[in-house]
């Protein structure tokens, strides 16, 4: 499975990414493998713990449980860049593959930009980008944009949607946390939020009319380990709600 940028943050695809980095220098001096927010070797191997909590009350709902596991395969290069392919594996979602390279302290996803919100066809590698994804250290930046319009049939009429992405990402800072039972001192972490504009021509309420969504993520880094815990935000889409997800890091094996 590709990630796609659009889809995947309406989809909560980005969700399930793993991994996050910051660098306030433009030519990043890359860390050793036991100072990197993502130590890059074949064969690192995490595994989260992933249930939702429920938009309300912030509590975590029972039987939601997942376990996680993500898995560097292999290495390639890809569109001319040393990458590594990440395979994610769920017991609830199945198989995911995913493409990461980093420079120093900066983390990139591969990421297709072809897809409209009306399109889940998978696409080649002609149409996918390198986005920098997570600058753990740089105060804000900006991720991604983009402007997609498609005429859509609603009865009789055919309605003209627009759709307006905009991707930013922060570093907030240190905190301690709490993941998988354990406790990390000082973790970094990095807020990533996707604000999505979708306006209808002519709009027809209830069923489409314009919206404003905010998708918000945040994930606390430490160095050597990588990513300990994730937490998304719920939402609701026209009147249906989502909960939000935490993910813990429960185990790992990092070279």
């Amino acid at each position: 499975m590709k990630r796609y940028i659009l889809s995947g943050f309406v989809l909560s695809v980005v969700l399930s990414m793993i991994l996050a980095s910051c660098s306030s220098d433009d030519s990043p001096t890359a860390p050793s493998a036991n100072d990197s927010f993502f130590p890059m070797t074949v064969g690192n191997t995490w595994t989260y713990l992933k249930y939702e909590v429920d938009s309300l009350t912030n509590q975590k709902i029972s039987g939601t449980e997942d376990t996680v596991k993500v898995v560097i395969a292999a290495q390639a290069n890809v569109k001319g860049k040393d990458a590594y392919m990440f395979v994610t594996t769920s017991q609830k979602e199945g198989v995911d593959t995913a493409y990461y390279y980093a420079e120093g302290d900066n983390l990139w996803m591969l990421a297709d930009t072809s897809l409209t919100p009306l399109d889940d066809q998978p696409s080649d590698l002609a149409t996918s980008i390198w986005v920098e994804f997570l600058k753990p250290g740089t105060p804000s930046w900006n991720l991604y944009t983009q402007h997609i319009t498609q005429d859509i049939p609603a009865g009789p009429f055919t309605v003209t949607m627009s759709v307006e992405v905009t991707v930013t990402g922060k570093t907030v800072g240190t905190e301690d946390v709490q993941a998988g039972g354990k406790s990390y001192a000082g973790a970094t972490r990095c807020d990533i939020n996707a604000n999505l504009k979708i306006k209808f021509t002519p709009s027809i309420p209830p069923v489409l009319t314009d919206m404003e969504l905010d998708i918000p993520i945040r994930t606390y880094l430490v160095r050597g380990i990588s990513q300990v815990r994730r937490e998304s935000g719920g939402l609701s889409i026209m009147g249906q709600g989502q909960n939000g997800t935490v993910s813990e890091l429960i185990s790992y094996t990092v070279q």
